[in-house]
């Protein structure tokens, strides 16, 4: 997933521009920007590349989109951009009709300003052909009842000011929100990806998705009720964040190969959701499961990270982090509380860490691992805390497999389902504690790289 696609492949086929020349009208800023194209559709063929079908600045002038020229393509039109033109790059474009792009070469220089946006109805569709460069623009949106789609075909969003710009697709509150569905092909951001709106979805069915800057879902007014799906493909999410969804919502993974440098689970003041059905997920950096201080303490407020299936890999030293921070609220852990769920599948850790530390209050962690879901953990083991106040970890073993990359040891009360009675932390390993129900917990040394697992 390091490897990064050069553009210069998807923009240039058979010759029709030289590279170079291209990034030299980049570099050149193109700063005069007076004119806009406006679509008129005049010529009743649909086709961008037909000068009939476009008005200069209002003047009745047929004229294509050159270099520089704002384009807007108003409600109700259907364009087809069908054929590669060397009027490129155009200015910031304005959609709010449909606009097909099934060739290669279509580029749009935002000069700092928002290179590509999706108002209400509009509609972007990539299909096979297809590539769409946005650069050297500010921050993008997809307005709500927008939408992009990718059917094969590349979109690569590149060159924005560091730090500045970001795409927003929808925006806050309880709206239909805006969507992208990936089905394919090739999505390339260099800006953070943020997901707002009640009703936003993220969808990837198969294909490329590279996001270098990260991103996550960002909604802060209402739970997000649609999902973040990856079904396939090659997804690289750089640091990723989930703030607030329903059940239904949140991260969904099902298929495909995943990879996040940092992976922050409950970010905002109420639940959220991450939720692994199948594929592999590799987290290189942090990962936090309730990594918020502004728990709402009424409702139903708690952080899951449930793995029913596939592989879970955290390569970071630190581990995974169940109640990363304290809340300024209190209640108990059926409000505020955060889980990590193993019920199917795998989940591979340096470390697991309950309560970051014994500093934290107001802050609830569980573990609860059942048949047939696995964890196995490396050194750092198994480790737990009981914070200033108003803080509780628990320990659910019933059934699954608790296994070792790594010697380790297990700082944690647990208990085993079915009445079995507490476990002490750090057992040794030549006495294993049996529960009444035949079960047993074996820590520290028993849970060795030798003995592969400790069975509950």
């Amino acid at each position: 997933m390091s490897a990064q696609t050069p553009i210069r492949r998807w923009l240039f086929p058979q010759g029709m521009l030289r590279y170079t020349s291209f990034l030299l009208m980049l570099g050149a800023g193109l700063a005069a920007r007076a004119q806009t194209a406006y679509w008129t559709g005049g010529a009743g063929n649909g086709f961008w590349h037909d000068p009939g079908n476009w008005d200069l600045d209002g003047l009745g002038v047929p004229t294509l989109p050159g270099p520089g020229t704002n384009v807007v393509i108003g409600a109700g039109a259907v364009v087809t951009y069908l054929e590669p033109t060397a009027a490129m790059p155009v200015g910031p474009l304005t959609l709010a009709g449909q606009l097909w792009v099934s060739a290669p070469g279509l580029v749009v220089d935002g000069a700092g300003l928002a290179g590509l946006t999706l108002e209400p109805g509009g509609s972007l569709q990539v299909t096979a052909a297809g590539v769409l460069v946005v650069t050297n623009g500010g921050t993008l949106a997809f307005s709500t009842d927008s939408s992009l789609s990718l059917d094969g075909g590349a979109v690569f969003l590149t060159n924005h000011p560091s730090g500045t710009a970001v795409l927003n697709i929808g925006v806050n509150g309880n709206n239909n929100g805006a969507g992208v569905t990936n089905r394919g092909g090739h999505l390339v951001t260099e800006i953070p990806v943020l997901l707002r709106g009640r009703f936003s979805r993220f969808l990837h069915q198969g294909g490329r998705l590279e996001l270098r800057a990260g991103g996550g879902i960002y909604e802060g007014s209402n739970d997000q009720e649609r999902p973040w799906l990856i079904d396939g493909g090659e997804v690289f999410l750089g640091d990723f964040s989930i703030s607030r969804t329903t059940p239904v919502g949140g991260l969904l993974i099902s298929n495909g190969n995943v990879v996040a440098t940092s992976l922050r689970v409950g970010t905002h003041n109420s639940r959220a959701y991450a939720t692994i059905y199948g594929g592999a997920l590799t987290n290189t950096g942090l990962f936090t499961i309730g990594d918020r201080t502004n728990g709402a303490t009424s409702g139903d407020r708690r952080i899951r990270f449930q793995v029913r299936g596939g592989t879970v890999v955290s390569t970071g030293p630190d581990g995974i982090v169940v109640g990363n921070q304290s809340n300024t609220g209190v209640a108990g852990d059926s409000v505020i509380g955060a889980t990590l769920e193993i019920s199917g599948g795998q989940v591979l850790a340096e470390k697991l860490t309950l309560i970051r530390d014994a500093t934290l209050q107001n802050a609830h962690a569980t573990l609860a691992l059942s048949n047939p879901g696995a964890l196995y953990l490396g050194s750092g083991g198994l480790q737990a805390h009981v914070g200033v106040a108003n803080t509780s970890y628990r320990v659910y073993l019933a059934g699954g497999l608790l296994g070792a990359l790594a010697d380790y040891e297990i700082g944690a009360d647990a208990t085993l389902a079915g009445g079995a009675r507490p476990f002490t932390r750090r057992i040794p390993s030549d006495s294993p504690e049996a529960s009444p129900s035949g079960a047993h917990w074996a820590a520290a040394a028993a849970c060795s790289r030798r003995a592969r697992e400790c069975s509950c």
